[in-house]
Parts: structure tokens; C-alpha cells; sequence
């Protein structure tokens, strides 16, 4: 996450395994769950990624298309 949303990696803390969260799961199956979660993590970060640039868009008072985003933030 710290490469495809720009940010210190001291930002994020990546919770797994605790059952406080997740009260039921399928287990961990050899390396499975870290493809898995390599891809959500992804998917996630483009949709923060797409959220903020529409926030950003709307405070702006321009078209989406014209906010990129880069170093951790929109622009």
C-alpha cells in the first residue's frame, strides 16, 4: 500500500489474523492468503485513491479528471 498510495510506510498498519476483527475465516492455506490479500490491497487502494480524487474534484470545483494524484495526496 505505501507504493500505490504514496505514503510513509509508518502510515500503515496492516491488521491479520486477529479474531476481534474477523470472528470467522476460512484459514490460511500456504501462501494463498497473501495473493489474496496482494490483490484486495490493490483493489482498496485504487478505490481510496478514486474516492479522494472525487472529494477533492468537488471541494476544487473542477472535473475529477483534472485532480491527479501523487505523492500520497491529490492535486
Amino acid at each position: 500500500m505505501v507504493e500505490w498510495l504514496g505514503v510513509p510506510f509508518e502510515s500503515v498498519n496492516l491488521i491479520t489474523g486477529d479474531t476481534d476483527l474477523v470472528s470467522e475465516g476460512g484459514g490460511s492455506h500456504s501462501g494463498r492468503s497473501m495473493r489474496f490479500a496482494s490483490i484486495v490491497l490493490g483493489k482498496v487502494s485504487q478505490a481510496i485513491v478514486a474516492k479522494g480524487t472525487g472529494i477533492a474534484a468537488q471541494l476544487l470545483e473542477v472535473a475529477p479528471a483534472d485532480i491527479e494524484f501523487a505523492e500520497g495526496a491529490s492535486r
